[in-house]
């Protein structure tokens, strides 16, 4: 079962359709909706949510966690104290949506560059649909390798 159906499977076992998520061009979603048994366990983190607000401050239809109802409070996130920070799923529902996504992720990253003393890391798993099919990149790294990957999907969407 690829991450698509298993992503699809777990948002229905929390109560949500496929067809609420239709509405939307990107979700940010908390890295362990993999894995998370009910909604309590689920968690955001912090740059979760600077993402998300990035993408929607740019135009995009994105959802987080509790837009859809699957975070009740938006006080539950996840603080960590080192220098990866973590993004959780973004799940890339439409294909127009990638050229945003790249550059509010450049954007995004610059200005943790700004603030940052040292080489920044990310880690991120980005899903995108293809149809009925979906392509994951789970990625750990210098946030470069994940903007030059998001650069490469825009690239293979023009070909399209």
């Amino acid at each position: 079962m690829g991450v698509g159906l298993i992503l699809e499977s777990q948002m229905r076992k929390f109560g949500i359709s496929p067809e609420h998520l239709e509405r939307y061009d990107v979700l940010c979603l908390p890295e362990n909706i993999l894995s998370a048994q009910k909604p309590e366990d689920l968690y955001q983190t912090h740059e979760q949510i600077e993402l998300s607000t990035c993408l929607k401050g740019a135009g995009l239809r994105c959802a987080d966690p509790q837009d859809i109802g699957l975070v009740r409070s938006p006080d539950r996130y996840l603080v960590r104290e080192s220098v990866e920070d973590c993004l959780g799923v973004v799940l890339v529902l439409t294909t127009v949506a990638l050229p945003i996504v790249h550059s509010e992720f450049r954007r995004w990253l610059d200005q943790k560059r700004a603030r940052a003393a040292e080489a920044h890391k990310v880690n991120v798993n980005i899903v995108r649909t293809r149809g009925k099919d979906y392509d994951s990149f789970n990625m750990s790294g210098p946030g470069e390798d994940v903007a030059r990957v998001l650069q490469a999907l825009q690239g293979e969407k023009e070909e399209q």
